[in-house]
């Protein structure tokens, strides 16, 4: 895993190739001194990695930036396809349709709500604290930032991995003005998306505002409901209003609203080819529904064609979300000072997917299996969902010393609220399994409850003063420190609820269990009802006290610093070579993310911080008349107390944990690169490349034997990092064909991504099911615009031009429940897309 196979020696020998011809070619051209003042150059890009305007090239931060033009011609339709134009970044889906975004190998495998991400997305300023949250449509957007590394100074809260900024357009005096976009696809897409600017006076008051809809009927078929996944049904809409009261201060509203309602991702069941998994001992007491047929339908779901799966659970995702904000600036001589307060909401919650990936009754677990069993008890009541936010950052922007010092300082405060969030374990039918076969010859028969849920209340509430200045040394070499000190309080009150065996062994006519076990003996001819129970959702279940406090606070400080020395090659030594500017820089920077508690079993079970410290060398070129752009890094990064979403057995049979452990140290190192190249006049080359090597220093695991008797350490440092491809490599080939009926701009680009790892218990780095393969996906792009109406942009695309069948993300829990649950990509995708500007 750790050395470049055949495919990453090909891409990077297509990189050296393309630097090499792009080279030659600029070298060779006869007129290449007059072409350095020609209008054949790369546009400079404008970006904020250190909440100040400066250009991409001299900014000493790893930061790729797209355009909303860039957006447009690359088919960018959300945050997720972001995945094929920046380097390091990767969405991989692990449960449900909740992003998992790394970034240079740093993610949250796992996407529950209660988990912070690693990745910090932010739109107008504003941070999005939930991963299920930041799958964000590109309305309005002016630009999309992505910064790689820890972000732990200027951004700070849970930024181990990077940032991703998002900025939508501003609204302006300088007339009506928008655009409108539709789009029309293979199966059932159809998208809408308007945005229009509307001056409110004269010169000082002004508002946009756009609606997006996406929608699209899923590319994988269920044969045995009809229904289908991997549909979309999202609707956005935002605002922005911007009041230049006086000449030195303003005032910016904005708002955002979003609703998603549909199914969860669809999984497909892979056998790990495991016959001493935990659940090879259990059986459902429908004999025709037993666990003992839990491999055969896995194999049955891998033998399905690509593009259908099998699961026969709910399968539901659907949320709505909102923001407001309002930021205030004053400009004042030499500094800039800015207040950002913000209020967002979630609500309409329900996540849920057939966990076992299979057309049995298998594993579950999410609110609709929660509520199901909770809501239909008197005794019990738990409400929906809901979360909010609460955040206010105060900012300083200035200069001194006749601007060869620039600083930025401020204070940043929120309160984030959780109430009743679910988690729920359901094995069996109804969360009841038996031991052994069903036999109607059997008087009693042993019943394994295997209901097991947690509804918590969460407060997360942050503290943090940073600061950064920059130093101009000389005219050639600057220096720029930073650092945060951020106080975090966390608290969790969590309700537990179990399978009441009492009840049962009452209800059914049988025996409690005895000496604290797990197992109630009932009459075999009490099965049928326990079944129509079990449909009905009326299976007796008890809120039990929870061993220990049902409520656990703590509290996380950290001091995070850093430090960046960059050095831009004065002009006079670069006469006589191809390179117009050159700089380099050095990074030092750390980041952190607060830990917590989680649910293992009937207790809560801490988790610490994270910490990262990340050491990088970068360089920036521009070349051969600004017609080449080549920005690279090489970082390593020192990972430790590594928060991971693990998968354990229960000291009782049946019982499957899903838990947050810290996995001890990690080295992560690697290198990136992006290049653009106008390599003739109308052809332009895009390239990136990202090499990561992941490798544990220390991961130390449970092993429970099956029958509960010990726990035992066990070494799980020979895993790679989950979720990571080791190379990814994208390459885009783009022309601009100007004729007489209008500008026809063809796309073509093929992007590689290498072998996921997806095990996430003790038996998973043995797993074939573990390694999702490798794929290479060509995508195609033609663009029109006529010639007597340039308001008009009309588009046909294909996307997996190939009709590559592949996974792209899940998880595999080979040692418990023996299979791998994984994600289908979606098969050839094709369509036409029109906008109008106006």
């Amino acid at each position: 895993m750790n050395n470049l196979d055949d495919n990453k020696r090909k891409a990077v020998s297509l990189l050296v190739a393309l630097l090499s011809v792009a080279g030659t070619s600029y070298a060779q051209d006869e007129e290449f001194e007059s072409d350095k003042g020609s209008t054949m150059v790369l546009d400079e890009v404008i970006v904020t990695a250190r909440k100040r305007e400066e250009t991409l090239q001299e900014s000493p931060v790893a930061i790729s930036a797209l355009s909303a033009q860039a957006l447009q011609e690359a088919g960018v339709s959300n945050t997720r396809d972001l995945q094929q134009s920046v380097p390091g970044l990767n969405f991989s889906e692990q449960g449900s349709k909740n992003p998992s975004i790394f970034v240079r190998g740093i993610g949250q495998r796992e996407s529950a709500a209660a988990l912070d991400p690693s990745v910090g997305v932010y739109i107008n300023g504003i941070y999005i604290p939930r991963t299920d949250g930041q799958l964000l449509d590109t309305v309005d957007t002016e630009s999309v930032q992505v910064l790689r590394g820890p972000q732990g100074t200027l951004f700070g809260k849970n930024n181990t991995g990077g940032a991703m900024l998002v900025t939508t357009k501003q609204p302006h005096n300088e007339g009506f003005e928008g655009y409108a976009t539709s789009r029309l696809g293979n199966f059932g897409r159809r998208d809408v998306k308007v945005s229009a600017n509307i001056p409110l006076n004269d010169d000082t008051l002004a508002m946009r505002a756009g609606v997006n809809s996406t929608k699209s009927d899923g590319f994988l078929k269920n044969d045995t409901t009809g229904a289908r996944f991997g549909d979309e049904d999202r609707l956005a809409a935002t605002a922005r209003i911007m009041w230049q009261a006086t000449d030195t201060f303003s005032a910016d509203v904005f708002t955002f609203w979003s609703k998603q309602n549909e199914r969860g991702a669809g999984f497909t069941c892979v056998s790990a080819n495991n016959p001493d998994s935990d659940y090879s001992l259990i059986r459902i007491p429908n004999g025709s529904n037993g666990f003992d047929n839990y491999e055969t339908a896995c194999q049955q779901s891998e033998k399905e064609d690509f593009g259908k799966v099998t699961i026969n659970g709910p399968s539901i995702f659907q949320m709505q979300n909102a923001i407001s904000a309002l930021t205030l600036t004053w400009e004042l001589d030499d500094i800039e000072l800015k207040s950002i307060t913000a209020y967002s909401k979630q609500w309409n919650i329900t996540v849920e997917d057939d966990q076992d990936a299979s057309g049995l009754s298998a594993l579950g677990n999410g609110s609709v299996s929660f509520h199901k069993v909770i809501d239909q008890n008197s005794q019990l009541s738990v409400g929906d969902e809901e979360r909010n936010q609460l955040s206010q950052e105060l900012q300083a922007i200035g200069s001194a010393l006749d601007e060869s010092l620039s600083y930025t300082v401020g204070v940043f405060y929120s309160k984030e609220e959780m109430e009743n969030n679910p988690f729920t374990q359901l094995v069996g039918n109804g969360g009841y399994a038996t031991l052994g076969v069903p036999n109607p010859a059997a008087i009693d028969f042993p019943l394994l409850p295997t209901f097991l849920a947690t509804a918590s209340d969460i407060t997360n509430e942050a503290y943090a003063l940073f600061a950064q200045v920059t130093y101009d040394i000389n005219d050639y070499t600057q220096l720029t420190l930073g650092a945060r000190y951020t106080v975090e309080n966390r608290e969790r009150h969590a309700r537990v609820f179990s399978a009441d065996l009492d009840a049962v062994a009452a209800l059914l006519g049988g025996t409690p269990p005895t000496g604290g076990g797990k197992l109630v003996s009932v009459p075999y001819t009490s099965l049928d009802e326990l079944q129509a129970l079990a449909a009905a959702g009326q299976l007796p279940v008890k809120e039990i006290t929870i061993p220990g406090e049902s409520t656990k606070d703590t509290t996380f400080r950290k001091f995070t610093p850093m430090g960046t020395l960059s050095f831009k090659v004065p002009e006079n030594l670069l006469e006589g070579t191809n390179f117009d500017a050159l700089m380099t820089y050095v990074t030092v920077s750390q980041g952190f993310k607060a830990g917590g508690f989680e649910p293992k079993g009937t207790e809560l079970e801490p988790f610490d911080e994270e910490n990262v410290t990340n050491v990088e060398i970068g360089i920036k070129a521009d070349a051969f008349g600004q017609r080449i752009r080549f920005n690279t890094a090489v970082y390593r990064m020192d990972f430790e107390d590594i928060q991971v979403r693990v998968a354990q057995s229960g000291q009782n049979l049946g019982e499957l944990f899903l838990y947050i452990d810290n996995a001890g140290s990690a080295t992560i190192q690697g290198v990136e690169m992006e290049l653009t190249a106008l390599v003739t006049e109308g052809l332009t080359l895009n390239a990136t490349a990202n090499y990561t090597d992941y490798a544990y220093d220390e991961f130390e695991g449970v092993k429970v034997d099956k029958f509960g008797q010990t726990n035992n350490a066990a070494d799980r440092s020979r895993e790679p990092g989950g979720s990571t491809p080791p190379f990814t490599f994208t390459l885009t080939a783009m022309y601009d064909l100007d004729t007489s009926v209008g500008l026809f701009i063809p796309r073509l680009t093929a992007f590689y991504r290498d072998e996921i790892y997806s095990g996430v218990d003790l038996a998973g780095v043995d797993a074939d099911a573990s390694y999702i393969d490798d794929v290479t996906l060509w995508s195609f792009r033609m663009a029109y615009i006529p010639a007597d109406l340039q308001e008009l942009n009309v588009a046909l695309f294909v996307k997996n031009l190939t009709d590559e069948e592949y996974f792209q993300g899940g998880f595999t829990v080979a040692e418990t429940l023996g299979a791998a649950a994984l994600t289908q990509g979606p098969g050839r995708e094709y369509g036409i897309e029109a906008t109008y500007n106006f």
